[in-house]
């Protein structure tokens, strides 16, 4: 096959181009001409047979029947070539092996007879062909895809023409050069050789590039497998599944993938991995896992021990808001021996610890399961987290294979951590609220004691707690929280009112034996104690039914105790009052004052007899001075007859009686010794009380009492008065008790009162001591003496005598008197 651009010095007749020229016109037809350099071109000069054709050629070779001629003509120096026309011409061949520019061509004519012709010029402008050495790549192209042959370092205004080389038929439109690399797309069937024509766009200088393209179509490359780790969570039954495009991270194939799966697509509770969540107080949380991957014995021999590392993976990543560029401390040590750091920035990948060392020769087939690597301790520190060490189980994620396979039957596969995770909340049953009694002896519920609310979870549930552990009484608000195998929670909340059921206790005080008050027949202000009361939940009061005052015998006391809850109980206690008071006799009393209108009590003092004359010295209460003070006496009297009684004061300053609550004497203003006498009507053994009040100013101090009435001689006052009787009207008299009981008083009641003595007789004339004893209802007994003093005061009385008329011996009998 003939190639254009392929220029062969032997077939010239090929590229003839024609220059003809009128010998006899010495007229050049075409004046220039454009060709390409190392073109060969054919030239002509028609003229007359016999003529020299004289032909000079600049640059180019001439050619003549094939072979180069040059300078064969010397004759005429700068022609070339010369030839005797035998036909009317003379034809050559120039070959423009030279660079660009313009050359001329001249010939003329000599005839036979010498006329030599003008000179007939041509100019030649050679343009340069298109660089022939241009490579073109060898692709490889899909069954039914595009190829890109590309054409490197193209030349600016240069067209290029893709071609089938096995014809030379074109392929698509030619393309511009560009100074850099141009493409063809093809889209060849079988693997196809391809060949390119060059063209100068302004020459039309051509030439096929020396460089051949072979597409061939095959497909023998394997897809590139790229996977990425992925975490899914379980569904409310417990189960996840996913497909290959979950795994996939940008996974091709020069052909196209025909189609992608995995090694494990389904996963369940038993494929969870464990993640320890650390949360902030920021707003933030880590999650953190970490497994195990290989052991690493360190040196060559075991024999015995050896020092190994483990290589761990991690999966490190931030959840929620204020999450921080990174931690301060993140690192660990492993149970099974090795300290390691973790990244403080999270992501995923691998880390190695620190040496550690093993006492046994099992170097060879050490393993994570051998060496017992199950948890790890983790040390993490960072904002809002302060430095707290945290126990991590160690757990393997799951490794799922993706294999891809190209369009081509071509495959490849790479490995994908699977983390699976349980999100999935446990559900927990709501309770309705209930009534509980505090257990025995305090005022608490063990919340253990509940009965727990059902739950569930898609895997497992790990535990249900309640909180608070110890509730109160009254209502409490329980939560109960139930955890699953993966730490996920839930809660519900319950009320439960605790109840207090339980009686208080109270043991009484021992029982009281109590003397009755001296003024009364009753005990009052008994002493009964404090009962022991105890309560599991607090005694709220402790009450008795305890009387005022308490009658004599035994009076039963009920003790009740109260607890917080209304909750009571009883016990009694007996008291006992006794009367161990004898009868007694009233008494006159002092009650002694600073300054002259009672202004300060300083003491109380005895009267045995109110007849004082104090003169200017101080009275028995010496604590009130000489002068300016005052004296309340009081004390009570008892009539033993009706009748009028008069009192009678001595008195040096101030004084004032009252009787029976009756003011009989009042003599206050200050005045020297004086005696004022008050008169009262008292019936028969009635007892009433007295006041005296007397005031001292300045110089003598003198206060005396004195009283007389039925039976009773003007005498001073005093607790016991002397009892006169006369014995004058029979010569004895029988002397009763209420005559000379003084007032003799017993809260309790008089039983019996008896006299030592009870008839007087002229014998008795004068004054008897006689004593009076006064016994009450319960034997208590008293007794005082009293004078009682025996008067005749009636004269004899001497009877009339009948006369006596007798013997002188008659003997006269006195009179009875």
């Amino acid at each position: 096959m003939t190639k254009l651009l392929h220029i062969k010095i032997f077939i010239l007749v090929i590229l003839i181009t024609l220059v003809k020229v009128d010998l006899y016109a010495q007229t050049v037809l075409s004046p220039a001409e454009d060709v390409c350099t190392g073109e060969l071109k054919q030239y002509k000069v028609e003229g007359s047979a016999g003529s020299t054709i004289y032909w000079s050629v600049e640059g180019g070779a001439v050619y003549n029947g094939g072979s180069p001629v040059i300078d064969q003509d010397l004759v005429t120096p700068g022609f070339q070539y010369s030839e005797l026309i035998v036909s009317g011409e003379s034809l050559i061949g120039i070959l423009w092996n030279v660079t660009a520019g313009d050359y001329l061509v001249r010939a003329f004519e000599e005839t036979a007879g010498s006329c030599v012709s003008a000179n007939m010029d041509l100019t030649v402008t050679v343009s340069n062909l298109p660089d022939q050495s241009l490579t073109l790549n060898n692709p490889a192209v899909c069954p039914g895809g595009t190829a890109s042959i590309t054409l490197t370092n193209s030349e600016s205004g240069v067209n290029y023409q893709l071609r089938l080389d096995s014809d030379d038929s074109d392929v698509g439109t030619a393309i511009a050069g560009t100074g850099g690399n141009i493409t063809f797309d093809v889209n060849p069937l079988v693997t196809t050789v391809y060949n390119v024509y060059a063209e100068n766009l302004v020459s039309t200088c051509g030439v096929e590039l020396d460089n051949k393209s072979t597409v061939t179509v095959e497909d023998v490359i394997d897809p590139v497998a790229v996977c990425k780790d992925i975490t899914i969570q379980l569904d409310a039954s417990g189960n996840a599944s996913i497909t290959a495009a979950q795994i996939d991270n940008g996974s091709s194939d020069n052909c196209g993938i025909a189609s992608m799966s995995l090694s494990k697509t389904d996963f369940n509770c038993d494929d969870v991995s464990t993640n320890q969540v650390v949360a902030s107080s920021n707003g933030y949380s880590v999650n953190i896992k970490v497994w195990p991957i290989s052991v690493n014995p360190v040196g060559t021999t075991c024999d015995s021990g050896y020092g190994y590392t483990v290589t761990l993976g991690y999966d490190i990543s931030f959840s929620g808001s204020g999450i921080p560029a990174g931690l301060n401390t993140l690192q660990g040590t492993l149970d099974c021996g090795g300290f390691f750091s973790l990244p403080n920035s999270g992501g995923s990948g691998t880390v190695e610890t620190a040496n550690a060392w093993r006492g046994a020769s099992d170097c060879a087939t050490i393993t994570p399961e051998i060496l017992g690597c199950t948890d790890a301790t983790i040390v993490i520190n960072g904002p809002g987290i302060p430095n707290q060490n945290i126990s991590l189980p160690l757990s393997s994620p799951n490794t799922v294979e993706l294999t891809v396979v190209d369009n081509s039957g071509n495959t490849s596969i790479c490995s994908a951590n699977v983390f699976v995770e349980d999100n999935e909340a446990p559900t927990i049953e709501t309770l309705n609220g209930i009534s509980v009694n505090a257990d025995a002896g305090v005022c608490t519920y063990a919340s253990s004691q509940l009965t727990a609310p059902t739950s569930n979870d898609n895997c497992s549930v790990s535990s249900v707690v309640v909180s608070p552990a110890s509730l109160v009484l009254g209502a409490n608000t329980v939560t109960w929280t139930v955890t699953d195998g993966a730490g996920n929670t839930n809660t519900s909340a319950q009320v439960v009112t605790v109840i207090d059921n339980e009686d208080p206790t109270i043991t009484a005080p021992a029982n009281v034996t109590a003397n009755s008050d001296g003024d009364s027949c009753t005990a009052s202000s008994v002493a009964l104690g404090t009962p022991t009361t105890a309560d599991n939940c607090g005694v709220a009061t402790v009450t008795n039914d305890a009387p005022a005052t308490f009658p004599l015998g035994e009076t039963t006391v009920i003790w009740t105790v109260t607890d917080n809850a209304g909750l009571t109980a009883t016990t009694t206690q007996v008291v006992t009052v006794t009367d161990n008071t004898p009868p007694e006799l009233p008494s006159l009393s002092a009650d002694y004052y600073k300054g002259d209108d009672f202004q300060t009590f300083i003491q109380t003092l005895i009267v045995d007899t109110l007849n004082y004359s104090w003169g200017s010295g101080a009275p028995e209460s010496t604590l009130v001075g000489t002068d300016d003070f005052s004296v309340r006496f009081y004390g009570s009297v008892r009539a033993t007859q009706a009748g009028d009684y008069t009192f009678y004061t001595n008195s040096d300053d101030c004084v004032r009686l009252w009787v029976d609550g009756q003011l009989i004497i009042d003599n206050w203003p200050k005045h020297a010794l004086v005696v004022d006498e008050g008169t009262i009507t008292l019936t028969a053994g009635q007892v009433v009380p007295i006041v005296l009040e007397y005031s001292e100013h300045s110089g003598n101090a003198i206060i005396k009492l004195e009283w007389e009435g039925p039976g009773i001689s003007r005498q001073f006052m005093t607790a016991i008065q002397a009892v006169t009787v006369d014995v004058t009207a029979s010569g004895s008299y029988n002397l009763t008790v209420d005559e000379v009981d003084p007032g003799y008083t017993d809260a309790c009641g008089i039983a019996t009162r008896t006299l030592s003595k009870t008839n007087f007789t002229c014998s008795d004339l004068g004054v008897n001591p006689v004593t009076l004893t006064v016994t009450d209802v319960n034997g208590n007994s008293s007794s005082c003496e009293i004078n009682v003093i025996v008067e005749d005061t009636t004269p004899p009385v001497i009877p009339t005598l009948a006369d006596v008329t007798g013997e002188c011996s008659a003997t006269a009998v006195a009179p009875t008197t």
